[in-house]
């Protein structure tokens, strides 16, 4: 575990005293009043090219905390926090939070925006769909979040696409397949791939397809069975997922055991 700094260290303890007070207004109050700096938080900020980063400082039963960093332009997927309180603070850039409404066909729909600055705290209590990105072009963004409890199954969602005008097509044969998970998925891109005149229709009502309850987790400790050289969903390109993880993790080995949320 890396040493925290001193004020680090104090919301920790802060947090830790909290014990039935673990509460937006609680965890917010700690924050607050902690004046964390870009310093505090140094040892876990550590950008990837590929998606935001998260970083754990600590976990227990009744709370986690992670420092997030956010190269220019990265954002997350709407997503919901399934019953968890949710407190953020931006340590260094400014944040933009969206709100999303789901709509009965599963698609996310943007309700509003707003930005929080430097040193702002912002929070919800399984308050609905959202996204945190970096508007910035040549800035990055870090922000550490409390989640209490722990985050679990959290849900994405697909923002709603822009309309397009829609073409007439012949007739063609239809699939439909119910469910959208990985099995969902991969049959519908089979299908795709190798079928032709064939129009496939994927009903999913979580709105993002491929993950299901299977993969969608942002718990890194939810590892895969299998390791990284044998996931791929491709029969014909065996070494497909491993070397799409290695392009972001060059350390990566044939036998490690990635993340779920890696997969999905």
């Amino acid at each position: 575990m890396e040493s925290l700094s001193s004020r680090l260290q104090s919301v920790v303890d802060q947090l830790d005293e909290l014990g039935s007070d673990t509460t937006l207004a609680g965890i917010a109050r700690v924050l607050s009043d902690a004046a964390l700096t870009a310093d505090d938080v140094a040892p876990f900020v550590r950008p990837t090219p590929s998606s935001y980063a998260r970083v754990r400082v600590v976990r227990n039963e009744r709370y986690e905390l992670l420092v997030l960093t956010w190269l220019p332009g990265q954002a997350s997927p709407p997503h919901d926090h399934t019953g968890s309180v949710c407190v953020l603070q931006v340590i260094e850039g400014t944040a933009i939070e969206a709100e999303f409404s789901v709509a009965s066909d599963g698609f996310a729909d943007l309700e509003y925006e707003s930005g929080v600055a430097t040193g702002e705290v912002s929070g919800g209590q399984d308050a609905g769909v959202h996204t945190v990105r970096n508007p910035s072009t040549h800035e990055r963004l870090v922000t550490v979040h409390v989640y209490a409890p722990p985050l679990r199954d959290v849900r994405r969602y697909t923002p709603r696409p822009v309309p397009t005008p829609r073409r007439v097509e012949p007739r063609v044969p239809t699939v439909v397949i119910l469910g959208g998970g990985f099995c969902g998925a991969m049959t519908a891109a089979n299908l795709l791939r190798h079928g032709s005149d064939l129009r496939v229709v994927l009903i999913e009502r979580r709105g993002t397809v491929g993950e299901g309850l299977a993969y969608g987790t942002l718990d890194s400790d939810h590892l895969l069975n299998v390791p990284a050289a044998r996931m791929s969903a491709w029969p014909d390109r065996p070494d497909a997922f491993f070397e799409s993880a290695q392009r972001r993790q060059p350390e990566l080995r044939p036998g490690d055991f990635l993340p779920r949320m890696s997969y999905g």
